[in-house]
């Protein structure tokens, strides 16, 4: 019973709060706009300070094989250079990926929102396990001694970025597609809607 009134009373309470002024509702959402704004410039500032970081690095590994005379680890400088650049576009395109996926997915229920983190936790773990596999067979190329050997085997180090290059711009094309289906579904309601209340209006 007491828990009954405190219900009544709570609902009491939570209508008679005066509702914010348009005025008021206009500042906020011009403040949460510049909230958002600020962020992806943040977020833009960080990624082109991490790309400059990391096209240096490569860069510099890239001149690693002017500055040797060993063969084999002229060449291995060399894939690391691209090893480097690979796994930083890999990093960019997972970029896109999840915000194409907060979009597509902002008004999904929480199984499927669940579902979609799992399957992105899942294939960052094993992208991360893989760069770590494919940098220490990179290292240890440098042991070699045949420089044939290591023209042959420095290759395979970029397949495993390669397909995680294909991966994700599928994945984000899947969830766009998926975007344009809902809006266009949404388009056609407001269509519906709007011939609905014109005949109504008519009659």
């Amino acid at each position: 019973m007491s828990e009954l009134k405190n219900n009544k009373e709570f609902t009491k309470n939570l209508l008679a709060q005066d509702q914010p002024s348009p005025d008021r509702q206009l500042r906020h959402q011009e403040a949460l706009f510049k909230k958002l704004k600020r962020r992806a410039w943040l977020g833009a500032i960080v990624t082109g300070a991490v790309y400059i970081v990391l096209f240096l690095a490569a860069f510099w590994a890239f001149l690693q094989r002017s500055y040797t005379d060993n063969v084999v680890h002229s060449i291995c400088w060399g894939a690391v250079s691209l090893h480097i650049l690979l796994w930083f576009l890999v990093y960019f395109l997972r970029g896109v990926y999840r915000m194409a996926a907060e979009i597509t997915e902002k008004n999904s229920d929480k199984g499927k929102k669940q579902q979609w983190r799992n399957q992105d936790r899942f294939i960052t773990i094993w992208a991360i396990l893989i760069f770590a596999l494919s940098t220490f067979f990179l290292y240890r190329d440098f042991s070699l001694d045949d420089p044939l050997k290591a023209a042959h085997a420095a290759p395979y180090v970029f397949w495993a970025a390669v397909f995680f290059i294909f991966w994700y711009p599928f994945g984000t094309a899947s969830l766009l597609r998926k975007l344009w289906l809902e809006y266009k579904k949404m388009e056609l309601n407001i269509t519906k809607l709007k011939q609905q209340d014109s005949k109504s209006r008519d009659e």
